[in-house]
């Protein structure tokens, strides 16, 4: 009798404390009597237990998140707030870098149209100084050099979204007005 009892219940042993101590008791020889409305108590709060954890781990699953409140499990929370804050601070420098790779790009290409200006600014000013050109020759030449100049001026004053690259850290600055005087800062733009 004591063997058929131990092999009814083997499969539920692993769960409650009161059949792994009735089998304990019947593997020393000793004769335990289990009632049925013990046995029965014991499924049944062993079956509420993974009903329980069942709606935990679905819970999990259909959230897709571990824990949904910080009781739950206090580490976790704590390193989901670490976690979501390096993210920002990760967002926001890589729309720093992407700024500031913007305004070294399009720094290099102004600079660049600057050079270019001013060597087309130098041909026509050994042009203009040559004995060889007449008075309406030279005035051409003049007309030519103020449009290098306004282009010049143009070219200074490019913005990106709104900020003057050439200003300094005065982004909102026009950096040259009308009389070419400066108008920004000298101080340097930093990215972070």
């Amino acid at each position: 009798m004591i063997y058929l009892i131990k092999f009814l219940l083997l499969p539920i042993i692993e769960y409650g404390t009161f059949i792994a101590l009735g089998r304990y008791a019947c593997t020393k020889g000793f004769d335990m009597r289990i009632t049925s409305g013990s046995y029965y108590n014991n499924i049944y709060g062993e079956n509420n237990k993974i009903n329980r954890q069942l709606f935990d781990v679905n819970k999990q699953i259909s959230s897709g998140q571990k824990i949904q409140y910080a009781h739950e499990d206090p580490s976790i929370f704590i390193n989901t707030i670490r976690l979501d804050d390096e993210l920002t601070t990760l967002g926001q420098v890589k729309n720093s870098a992407q700024n500031a790779y913007k305004f070294s790009t399009q720094t290099d290409t102004t600079i660049g149209d600057i050079v270019k200006t001013l060597e087309s600014m130098k041909v026509k000013l050994l042009n203009a100084a040559s004995d060889t050109q007449s008075d309406a020759s030279r005035n051409a030449i003049a007309q030519d050099l103020r449009g290098l100049q306004n282009h010049l001026l143009t070219l200074a004053n490019t913005s990106i979204g709104g900020q003057f690259i050439f200003s300094g850290t005065a982004l909102s600055v026009k950096p040259i007005d009308e009389n070419g005087n400066y108008k920004g800062n000298y101080k340097t733009l930093e990215a972070f």
